[in-house]
């Protein structure tokens, strides 16, 4: 079993992740990091986490690179968590899931070459 879940780790760091892929990583966090209706936004950890679970679904999906679809698909469950709405915000109903959401439709998608 240990020996199983090394190699998983080892194929899941092979997967490859364009530089323009990484940017895109770094748009987002940066977009929600400056959005007036986060009181506190992610920290670098979480771009790290999000890049991280990015390469192990591609893994998971036989390829070995990521695309942007990935760090769409990923943004809720790596990022809603991690952020605190304003008071302000919060008075007017918006979550935390609708700030990430904000940051997926406003963060331009690389194109990228495989």
């Amino acid at each position: 079993a240990l020996d199983e879940i090394m190699t998983l780790q080892d194929i899941v760091r092979e997967v490859h992740v364009a530089p323009e892929i990484v940017d895109y990583v770094v748009a987002m966090i940066a977009g929600l990091r400056a959005d007036s209706d986060v009181a506190t936004g992610p920290s670098t950890r979480s771009g790290i986490a999000l890049f991280k679970c990015a390469r192990a679904l591609a893994a998971i999906e036989g390829r070995s690179f990521v695309i942007p679809d990935d760090i769409k698909f990923l943004g809720h469950p790596t990022l809603d968590h991690r952020l605190a709405v304003t008071p302000e915000a919060e008075m007017d109903e918006i979550t935390p899931e609708m700030l990430v959401e904000r940051a997926v439709e406003n963060t331009p998608v690389p194109k990228i070459k495989i």
